[in-house]
């Protein structure tokens, strides 16, 4: 139920407006950088007045429309655009055009940086997040040619915003980290705040949720009285499922956003205090506040309120008014197909088919269900996609640094060769011998270097092959963890209830029938259905693994699996969660190979844990194969690929009609 409602950008674009303003605030000294000059003339032309509903408005157009061309114009025209940004989004970008062209004719470096805080922001927000980073790459190539640091540091904050809404997280978490630096260096506590409930947010993002309290909590320590900070640790503490916290630090963000007037913020606290609620069946709070989310997210467009309608149709579900619960879910499927928001269409269809099962329409339940299937298979590849293209852009980005470097050695090279060649007019045959050895070294440094610059690039090459293997892994168990939920606590669940309702139908509670033979068949059809589904959502990821660690479940596993036995050696320590998953997916795959091609009739499992390592063995007395020889498959070829990813070996020992024998050994780090 928790993982419904992705609301975490929401406020991630909350958050991101209100560190733009704070980083790129204009100073209240600006001055006119420089007086009216005839070269600027043309740029100024008497614009036509249009009264608006605002005074503060109407006097700011007014004044542009007769000021000469020069900062104070400028600063008119961020004034405006500002005034614009919540009203009238195309008014708001072409007054931050203006700006940008006035800042960068006048060489107004202030201006510079303001703007392209202001636009990126507005860019953002409409989704164009690589129009936002091209504007501030500008400002950023501005900020280091005049080594301003305060500025380069906000900038950075800002790009590591953009690529967070783009989900681009570890290069958005690499910016945090610069723009971090420069802060600390100069002890700026407010930037520093800032940006530590962004790294909150980003942190639950991809599910660290120990970090993201971690941040959380820092941010409120540095300001008990930013709102956004308190909602941003609220949030991670409810997804670590410490709703006691949770709810402490929502009623305080609640409060602060009340005495600050600030109506979207409110909005977002109703939102999730109702969404926590409805976790823990508390049904009058969350109906409470989910009604009073509603009726202020109205007001901030469908692209808002809509997460409100999902969060009320699986509200009605669980009060068991099905009616009404479609309503909501059908009305926020409309709106989540028009902004082109796949995961809660997703989650729509997910609870419209659930909804079809327990009125008994079952066809719909069919189309709901392909329909779901479909949009998982599209944001899969979205997933893919975007994260491929995070890694090439970097590996991209890094190789052309290398490239640039070596090319300036080279240019110094040759840049001394020339000024030596020179003086080598004057000094005849003698400096021409210094010449010649000059030039000897200056290759050899240069392909020094370059053989340095392929070396790195090697292993840049490597590392990425690394990072791409260990992040496949974590989105596999990932999936594998929710569709094992889904499977036993959706499908499941209906099974269930559909296995009680028959033995009312043989009472005659429903119907009456007088083949009695036919419904006992499908009876026991269904506890095979539900037997098979509780095995599948257990070999996906097995409660045990998670509760008791590899050990446990691997001795479940193999008294499962026929002709399998376990031996354990070693200590009894926990393992990393992720390791964990690896070595019983390792051994869960090696022996299904075992059973399927083999047809071993013994299976030897056996697990030693040390205190710097953990081995597994598997063997089986089947007819093998020739290891040297024959291709030994993908998934034997994927098992390498994640050892290697830990720095592990993975050796394979086989003959014909010798059996096999698979050997996985892993290094622990203390």
């Amino acid at each position: 139920m928790k993982n419904c409602f992705t609301f975490n950008n929401y406020l991630c674009l909350v958050c991101i407006l209100f560190v733009f303003l704070g980083c790129n605030s204009p100073k209240k000294d600006i001055g006119n950088i420089s007086p009216r000059n005839p070269v600027f003339d043309s740029l100024w032309t008497a614009t036509e007045f249009e009264t608006t509903d605002n005074e503060q408005l109407d006097s700011l157009l007014h004044l542009a429309a007769i000021s000469p061309v020069d900062s104070n114009l400028a600063k008119l025209y961020f004034e405006i655009a500002e005034m614009y940004e919540d009203n009238d989004f195309e008014q708001a970008k072409n007054y931050y055009s203006k700006f940008g062209n006035l800042s960068y004719e006048l060489s107004w470096s202030e201006g510079i940086y303001l703007h392209a805080g202001g636009f990126s922001n507005l860019l953002v927000r409409e989704g164009l997040t690589d129009s936002a980073l091209v504007v501030l790459q500008k400002a950023y190539e501005l900020a280091v040619r005049e080594n301003s640091e305060a500025n380069k540091a906000n900038i950075i904050f800002s790009k590591g915003n953009a690529y967070f809404m783009k989900e681009w997280y570890k290069t958005a978490l690499s910016c945090y980290m610069d723009a971090l630096s420069i802060y600390e260096k100069r002890v700026d506590n407010k930037k520093i705040q800032q940006l530590y409930y962004m790294m909150a947010q980003l942190y639950q993002s991809i599910f660290a949720v120990d970090k993201a309290i971690e941040y959380g909590q820092k941010s409120v320590l540095l300001n008990h009285e930013d709102p956004f900070a308190r909602l941003a640790l609220a949030m991670a503490y409810s997804s670590a499922h410490q709703y006691g916290k949770a709810k402490e630090y929502y009623e305080d963000a609640l409060q602060l956003s009340v005495s600050q007037n600030n109506t979207y913020l409110m909005g977002l606290c109703f939102f999730h205090i109702a969404n926590d609620a409805l976790f823990t069946f508390d049904l009058k709070r969350a109906e409470k506040y989910a009604l009073q989310s509603m009726e202020i997210n109205q007001e901030f467009g469908q692209a808002v309120y809509f997460t409100d309608l999902i969060l009320l149709s699986k509200l009605e579900q669980v009060k068991g008014d099905y009616v009404k619960s479609e309503e909501y879910a059908k009305e926020a499927l409309q709106i989540a197909t028009e902004i082109n928001a796949p995961k809660e269409k997703r989650t729509c269809y997910m609870i419209l088919s659930e909804l079809a099962v327990a009125q008994h329409k079952y066809h719909e339940t069919i189309q709901y269900w392909e329909a779901s299937n479909l949009l998982e298979i599209d944001i899969a590849k979205e997933m893919a996609l975007r994260a491929a293209e995070e890694m090439e852009t970097q590996y991209v980005t890094e190789k052309n640094e290398l490239t640039i470097k070596v090319l300036r050695e080279e240019k110094r090279l040759y840049s001394w060769i020339i000024i030596a060649g020179g003086v080598g007019l004057f000094l005849a045959l003698a400096v021409f011998f210094f010449l010649w050895r000059l030039n000897v070294q200056g290759k050899r440094v240069a392909e020094q270097q370059k053989l340095l610059a392929e070396q790195q690039l090697k292993q840049a090459e490597q590392e990425q092959q690394i990072f791409a293997a260990q992040a496949a892994l974590d989105a596999e168990n990932a999936e594998r963890s929710r569709l094992a939920k889904d499977l036993h606590d959706g499908l499941g669940s209906m099974l269930s209830l559909i296995k009680i309702t028959l033995p009312k139908m043989e009472s005659g509670e429903i119907t009456k029938t007088e083949d009695l033979e036919q419904f006992n068949k499908a009876l026991g059809m269904l506890d095979n259905s539900i037997d098979e589904l509780r095995r599948v959502a257990h070999h996906m990821m097995p409660e045990s693994l998670l509760r008791y660690g590899v050990k446990a479940s691997l001795n479940d596993f193999c008294c499962a699996t026929p002709n399998a036995i376990f031996h354990y050696f070693g200590n009894e320590q926990r393992l990393d969660s992720k390791l964990e998953i690896l070595i019983y997916r390792a051994a869960h795959e090696l022996i299904n190979n075992a059973l399927k091609h083999s047809k071993a009739s013994q299976i030897s499992v056996q697990l030693v844990q040390e205190d710097d390592r953990i081995s597994l063995t598997v063997y089986d007395n089947g007819k093998g194969f020739d290891s040297a020889a024959t291709f030994t498959g993908m998934g034997l070829d994927n098992i390498r690929k994640r050892v290697e990813a830990y720095n592990g070996k993975m050796a394979i020992s086989s003959s014909p009609e010798h059996g096999t024998e698979v050997n996985l050994e892993i290094s622990i780090e203390n």
